[in-house]
């Protein structure tokens, strides 16, 4: 026994310094890690882009030419990052970011509140997000109007100022009772606050080509809200909890219906409270009880798209995110539920790659951040987000997929990429057009268009041609298609497909010999080989180099491949001189191919 033991130990510190000598790479994007492997197709990836007293944007950018530059920074981070959608608050606190007949200029543009910042931020962040493949959520806190302080005669003027007589004051008190702060809250128990409140939100709404309008603060602040006399006045008999939330439902209703009306592809989305109802192991600040706001009454109603409950824990500790996640995703309707992460929260950015993975494994949607500045360089967020997702479609707004692209065509360019093009399809049985392409790249270890690391790109918008870097092959040949996405993600079938021939490894496709299963290591560089291997049918590979005496020297690759070609490469610089093998084990027999270190 102790001589086995001392035989692995000195295999073992052989391998270690042979690491230093010899460099072993895939020429692939890495194995996948867990979280990667189950990287969904579809997820709405999303951040809550924060612009109250400039926090996330625009920050300290005085003037238009420095907020759109840091603005598409943002956007470039995120598209880079494979999110798919910013939620942008475009009304904070009763002021807009954009030129209005209802309400003044948001005070963060210019640092005075109704000042004109001199452009429409609005319409260059929709455009902007849609230039980089985004879509844009409207973010819309609804019932809170201000904090308390002395607000500026503007115009148009403030609500707290046109409509005083809508206004209740909200005090936030301390554990021992003092005044903390002082808010400024719409009474939604009043026809005429929730006419207006709908009416501003269909301006933006005709005006903008936003993809969804997303509500905040629509719920009341505490039970000990002022609203007696509008009780007396409406309540009807009804009891007062229910009466409160019957009128947070009324203008989600008017909301929903009039925008199915105007711009039917226009999604209505609402951030709740993340405690509904308290639950064991999950209790605290619930919605339902003490902030009359009852989502999923909306819906199990049909009169919103999706919920971003405000999740803002961890996992471990009372109130726990899988609790109030589970509790969340049951309870859906049909409709969609994206969870929302508190990543402000150091013991919640400590988690939250177990967060994510909590969120797919409990069959969530997708996530969204609050906010920008607390993920922008999270790596573990973007090693959750390696590939591209698609939007999750909403088959109750439009089910009928776009019609497939024509025509596409492939031509190598320069040894080491292809040109891929492709016609746009005609219009859909509903009329629709395509909005956006999906490119696939079928090949190595990526067999199937349900495989999210089978995308190699989407389209911002509805460009007909892709670059695609060919360096770094995983694979001796690739096949390509491409598929149409409408605006509400309905993706059509595939078009033609395309097989390119890889040039840097079209050597070793010439000498691969499908009955031996691996090919003839061959140079491709200074000290660098190239093969590739074949496996007929699904199962575990190992791939190694020995040495002479027939001693694994370092693992290629391993693990389970799909039947099909797959292509790897091996430095050899500081490797001694001398004869090795490469050679693939599989669940039944082993190949191996010789190859020589000189000098």
């Amino acid at each position: 026994m102790l001589l086995n033991r001392e035989l692995v130990m000195r295999r073992r510190r052989r391998i270690a310094r042979s690491m230093s000598a010899l460099i072993l790479t895939l020429l692939a994007f890495p194995v996948p890690l867990t979280g990667q492997v189950r990287c969904p197709k579809q997820e709405f990836r999303a951040v809550w882009l924060t612009t109250v007293f400039g926090a996330d944007w625009p920050g300290g950018a005085a003037n238009p030419s420095d907020q759109r530059r840091l603005l598409a920074g943002i956007y470039d981070t995120l598209a880079s990052n494979h999110f798919n959608a910013v939620i942008m608050q475009v009304r904070a606190r009763g002021d807009l970011l954009y030129p209005s007949e209802y309400e003044p200029w948001a005070a963060c543009l210019t640092g005075t509140l109704g000042k004109d910042p001199g452009y429409d931020p609005l319409q260059f962040a929709v455009d902007e997000a849609h230039r980089h493949g985004l879509e844009f959520h409207a973010w819309w806190n609804v019932c809170k109007v201000a904090d308390a302080n002395d607000l500026a005669v503007t115009t148009p003027l403030h609500v707290v100022r046109r409509h005083p007589e809508w206004i209740r004051t909200w005090k936030n008190l301390t554990k021992d009772g003092r005044v903390a702060s002082t808010e400024y809250w719409l009474d939604m128990g009043l026809p005429e606050a929730r006419a207006y409140l709908v009416d501003v939100v269909l301006e933006m709404v005709r005006r903008y080509d936003i993809d969804a309008v997303h509500f905040d603060y629509l719920r009341y602040p505490g039970l000990e809200f002022d609203d007696s006399a509008t009780f007396a006045r409406y309540g009807g008999g009804a009891e007062l909890a229910e009466w409160r939330r019957d009128n947070l439902t009324k203008f989600v209703r008017a909301v929903h219906d009039s925008v199915v009306r105007i711009k039917p592809w226009v999604k209505v989305g609402s951030a709740p409270i993340g405690i509904y109802r308290n639950l064991p192991g999950a209790s605290g600040w619930q919605g339902y009880e003490l902030l009359s706001q009852d989502a999923r009454r909306w819906m199990r109603e049909g009169i919103i798209d999706y919920v971003a409950p405000q999740i803002y824990w961890g996992l471990e500790n009372n109130p726990r995110f899988g609790i109030l996640a589970a509790d969340w995703i049951k309870n859906a309707y049909g409709r969609h539920t994206y969870l929302g992460i508190g990543a402000y929260r150091p013991e919640v950015i400590s988690e939250i790659g177990r967060i994510i993975d909590t969120s797919r494994s409990l069959g969530g949607l997708g996530q969204s951040y609050f906010r920008y500045r607390n993920v922008c360089r999270d790596s573990v967020i973007a090693g959750e987000y390696t590939f591209y997702s698609l939007m999750p479609p909403m088959p109750w707004k439009d089910g009928v997929p776009p019609q497939p692209p024509l025509a596409l065509s492939g031509r190598v360019e320069n040894g080491t990429s292809v040109r891929l093009t492709w016609q746009p399809p005609e219009r859909a049985g509903d009329g629709e057009i395509a909005s956006r392409f999906v490119l696939y790249r079928l090949g190595g270890t990526k067999r199937s268009r349900d495989d999210a690391s089978a995308i190699r790109w989407v389209s911002p918008r509805t460009e007909t041609s892709f670059l695609d870097d060919l360096s770094r092959p995983d694979a001796v040949r690739y096949t390509y298609c491409v598929t149409s996405l409408d605006r509400l993600g309905n993706e059509s079938g595939p078009s033609n497909t395309v097989a390119v021939l890889v040039p840097r490894v079209a050597k070793i496709a010439k000498v691969f010999d499908v009955r031996d299963g691996l090919a003839e290591p061959v140079s491709t560089g200074r000290d660098i080989l190239r093969a590739a291997y074949q496996v007929s049918s699904p199962g575990r590979v190992r791939l190694e180099v020995r040495d002479a005496g027939g001693n694994s020297v370092r693992e290629v690759a391993g693990g389970f491949r799909s039947g099909g070609e797959y292509v790897v490469g091996v430095t050899l610089g500081g490797l001694p001189q001398g004869f090795y093998t490469l050679t693939l084990v599989t669940d039944s027999t082993a190949y191996s191919r010789g190859f020589v270190v000189g000098k």
